[in-house]
């Protein structure tokens, strides 16, 4: 229903500045399940998520950083932010958040080594945790962007054997 969207856009886009991280990234979440590209919202999105970065959880990072790549949508200075701030957060993330992390820049074709490099290491250190849907979109992310941390590689192929058993 193209007029409820747009009607749903507007409201949203006038309470941009009092959404907290939380509702920010579930409004993302959802115009992305809904496959609404509305460049106007997507754009108030981008710059209220900037400012509250650092209020984000994982889950909320990884939310919006799949959110985007869902619906194609890169922007430069949002991914910026999801970087930084998950790169000094790595440690916090669950696996899902990490390998989320990884597909979205993967989906968009992103070259990000600090990221990544602080995935894979973070992922590796996780592995016995991560259930088959993180462990084959880690495997998917990590090999479409062409990433070799042999350690990780090794470490995703002995955990997958132990889940196929």
């Amino acid at each position: 229903n193209v007029p409820l969207m747009e009607a749903i856009s507007a409201a949203a886009r006038a309470k941009i500045g009092e959404l907290n991280a939380q509702e920010l990234s579930n409004l993302s979440w959802s115009l992305a399940r809904l496959e609404f590209r509305d460049a106007p919202l997507r754009d108030a999105l981008s710059a209220g998520a900037i400012t509250r970065i650092w209020n984000y959880t994982p889950q909320e990072l990884a939310n919006t950083a799949w959110s985007y790549a869902r619906l194609h949508f890169f922007h430069v200075p949002l991914f910026a932010a999801i970087s930084s701030e998950a790169k000094t957060r790595i440690i916090e993330c669950d696996p899902q958040s990490m390998a989320n992390i990884a597909w979205a820049w993967a989906s968009l074709c992103l070259q990000d080594e600090p990221l990544l490099d602080a995935i894979a290491e973070a992922s590796q250190a996780k592995i016995a945790v991560l259930n088959a849907q993180d462990l084959s979109n880690s495997a998917w992310s990590f090999a479409r962007l062409a990433v070799s941390h042999l350690p990780l590689w090794e470490a995703m192929a002995a955990q997958a054997i132990r889940k196929m058993k």
